[in-house]
């Protein structure tokens, strides 16, 4: 069984699925916060409802940021005890806004970085561009939420960096970011 946790942003995801792609559980929301409290009961509920047992997770995709640094660290503390727990788990990490763009849609997506600011990223013919302010203003989507199919096409095309010795990762937070306030 494999898990698929974002935490990184207004929209929660947890995913579980199997080896064969098919989605056993979904939990989305949007606009939730409290995820330190969400995502221990989410994954209960998800154990639960699908008959399964902490030793039988085998691999963890998790998104890494950027994003909430608090919603990161959430993340990061609850795949570390998800190891501890079941040291076979393989933990992979992805940055939030390449997981949350489909490779065959071009456009400028934001990630919510709280107080009125965003995190953007501008996708043009599966590649990451440079992106003016205009575009950002004219252009933006920031009510994203992550597509199982494309989740799917990122896992199966390798997008995933394994992290070999988990407990080391440390997340890639910078103290001055380079982001814009919209008005």
């Amino acid at each position: 069984m494999n898990l698929f946790i974002d935490t990184t942003n207004s929209n929660f995801c947890l995913y579980l699925f199997d080896n064969d792609y098919k989605l056993l559980f979904k939990k989305n929301t949007n606009g939730e916060r409290r995820y330190s409290e969400m995502l221990p009961k989410v994954y209960y509920e998800c154990l639960k409802s699908s008959n399964l047992k902490v030793s039988e997770i085998k691999k963890l995709y998790l998104a890494i940021g950027p994003g909430s640094y608090t919603g990161m660290r959430i993340s990061l503390a609850f795949a570390k005890s998800l190891k501890l727990l079941n040291d076979k788990i393989t933990i992979l990490t992805i940055k939030s806004p390449q997981v949350y763009i489909d490779y065959q849609f071009d456009g400028v997506h934001q990630i919510d970085a709280r107080g009125g600011f965003y995190y953007t990223s501008k996708f043009i013919n599966g590649e990451f561009k440079g992106i003016r302010l205009s575009e950002l203003l004219e252009n933006s989507n920031s009510n994203l939420l992550i597509n199982f199919p494309n989740l799917v096409n990122h896992i199966k095309e390798n997008h995933f960096e394994i992290q070999e010795d988990f407990f080391k990762f440390k997340l890639d937070y910078h103290k001055k970011l380079n982001y814009r306030k919209l008005k």
